[in-house]
């Protein structure tokens, strides 16, 4: 073996050695998971959605009002991502034979795709925390309501995560969630808990 030959098996040693440190167990890497890494796997939902009458929702989270187009907290779902729609993801529910598409739009500029999905997309049901709420609370979260008196938690189950291009941290005092394009509901809290909702005009 010549010199190149030899300093060309070492190069592919030394690369083939800091692959495998950088892939970790199963051939994941450290790096921050990508929305592909949701692909074909099952779920619980983070919180109530409400999509419109196309099965579409995004992170804006808007309010839509048709009551069989709401997938409540906990709901299991089984996760697809098309490589072509990267920002999307659709979620078949159990028992259940209609798709319904999440997108990622708005709050890019506070969050990665992939961080957003991964909050709404949990291993472990959420719903199993309630245990200690009270029954109000608890019908609140089932009928997607936000109420006086919810953590902020109990806040997400029920309503989903404020969008975060209007509300980009959540250790405020004040959450904004969309009604409709031009109405929100404004949602401050006291304590920790829910102390007041008010409805008016979109910023």
């Amino acid at each position: 073996m010549t010199s190149s030959q030899r300093l060309l098996v070492a190069s592919m040693v030394v690369i083939a050695a800091a692959t495998t440190a950088l892939a970790g167990p199963r051939g994941r890497t450290d790096a921050p998971p990508t929305v592909l890494a949701f692909d074909n796997r099952d779920f619980y939902l983070c919180c109530t959605l409400r999509f419109d009458r196309e099965g579409n929702a995004t992170d804006a989270n808007l309010g839509y009002p048709f009551r069989d187009f709401v997938l409540r907290a906990g709901t299991r779902v089984h996760a697809t991502v098309r490589r072509s729609s990267p920002d999307a993801v659709l979620l078949e529910p159990k028992d259940d034979s209609r798709v319904f598409r999440l997108w990622m739009r708005y709050g890019r500029g506070e969050m990665d795709i992939a961080g957003f999905f991964a909050k709404v997309l949990l291993d472990e049901d959420p719903t199993a925390s309630l245990k200690d709420a009270s029954a109000e609370i608890r019908q609140a979260i089932r009928d997607g309501r936000v109420i006086v008196g919810m953590s902020k938690a109990e806040t997400i189950m029920a309503r989903g995560y404020p969008p975060a291009h209007q509300t980009p941290r959540l250790d405020g005092s004040e959450w904004i969630y969309y009604v409709s394009n031009g109405i929100v509901d404004s949602v401050r809290f006291g304590d920790g808990r829910v102390s007041e909702i008010e409805r008016g005009a979109a910023p």
